[in-house]
């Protein structure tokens, strides 16, 4: 994780208090030697949003945003840490938190919640 991939917002590992941290300002002399990212998990999955869905006829097992009738946010789906973005345009690989956030406001241009 270099500093470039920050955003306001973000949460990272912080190695000084071996907590979480919400990213609140990017300084210019900020050592990354002190931080890094946050691996995606299924708790955070399910913090953001996401469900657990087993396809019944492939049993591919994935992760999706919970979405409703009229819904517009990003369409999302997560299958062995690979992110489809809508329908299968486009394809990226990521294991941390920061990056599904950084992906989900540049689709949709607002914050992923995550509770």
């Amino acid at each position: 994780m270099n500093a470039a991939e920050l955003r306001i917002g973000n949460i990272i590992f912080s190695k000084i208090s071996g907590g979480l941290v919400v990213v609140q300002y990017i300084p210019l002399d900020i050592d990354m030697d002190n931080y890094g990212s946050v691996k995606l998990t299924e708790e955070w999955l399910l913090k953001a949003g996401f469900e657990h869905i087993l396809n019944e006829h492939t049993n591919a097992d994935f992760w999706q945003i919970k979405r409703k009738k009229n819904d517009y946010r990003p369409h999302i789906t997560i299958y062995k840490n690979r992110i489809t973005v809508g329908n299968n345009t486009g394809v990226k690989y990521f294991n941390d938190v920061h990056s599904l956030q950084n992906l989900y406001f540049a689709l949709s241009g607002e914050e992923l919640t995550i509770k």
